[in-house]
């Protein structure tokens, strides 16, 4: 009942918020990216998001501002994205497939991080699994040292984003909560984090002061860091290494009693 309250406050205070459309942000351009999360309880997303009201604008595609994603991450068989995630190597790669079901828009993507810490990605138009993963091979190998018969589906994660604008200094906000992580192996178990949400905030180097950090401040919340997929991972399985990964499964846990 908690967590029904939580979810119903949220709609509540995002109910607030001045809508902006695809067109107007996308207008908003950011020239020199830096990106940071915050993994914090989901108690404390309302409050966060009153405090953001009066300087950002809500994201609404066909008049729905609760955009709900499905993503497919694929990994080798002896899953080599995680290891290499796992054992802190820079220059590393995650493929996955993604719909956005407001729109039924699926993409495959190609998330690179390089050893200055910044991510590019690519992606292709995709219809995952209608299409075979093989049709794709082109992209795959153009873009990655993968080829379409090394990759497996190992995942699948659901949650919901809200995407905020400051026009001001184009700076944009996604919380994503609701979240749940399946495995496609593993016995097929599955991990439910609807105790947390995920802020991350995408801003230009030069803009300036943030219009979120002084909230996150005010509210306690730092920095840290979370791959959904790394983490699903981490959480249902026993065969794998996952050191990295240890002490942010306790403090997950841990944020389950702030609730």
């Amino acid at each position: 009942m908690k967590d029904k309250n939580i979810k119903t406050a949220i709609d509540t205070v995002i109910e607030q918020f001045a809508p902006i459309g695809l067109e107007e942000m996308d207008s908003v351009k950011l020239l020199n990216r830096t990106d940071k999360k915050f993994v914090l309880p989901i108690c404390k997303l309302t409050d966060i998001l009153a405090d953001m009201h009066d300087k950002y604008r809500l994201l609404y595609i066909n008049d729905i501002s609760k955009q709900s994603y499905y993503t497919i991450y694929f990994d080798t068989p002896d899953q080599k994205m995680y290891v290499e995630h796992q054992n802190g190597k820079l220059n590393r790669f995650k493929v996955r497939y993604r719909n956005y079901e407001s729109t039924n828009a699926g993409f495959l993507e190609i998330k690179f991080k390089n050893n200055k810490g910044r991510t590019e990605k690519r992606r292709i138009s995709f219809d995952y699994p209608v299409k075979n993963l093989s049709e794709a091979n082109e992209f795959l190998q153009k873009n990655s040292p993968y080829k379409a018969e090394d990759l497996l589906p190992i995942s699948e994660v659901r949650y919901i984003r809200l995407t905020f604008v400051n026009i001001a200094n184009g700076e944009r906000v996604t919380v994503d909560y609701n979240l749940q992580v399946n495995m496609f192996n593993h016995n097929e178990q599955s991990e439910d984090f609807d105790h947390i949400c995920i802020i991350e905030v995408k801003r230009d180097k030069n803009s300036g002061i943030s219009g979120i950090a002084d909230i996150l401040l005010k509210h306690r919340v730092t920095s840290n860091g979370m791959s959904k997929y790394c983490i699903g991972l981490a959480a249902v399985s026993d065969d794998i290494k996952k050191n990295r990964f240890k002490q942010k499964l306790r403090n997950l846990e841990k944020l389950r009693s702030d609730n």
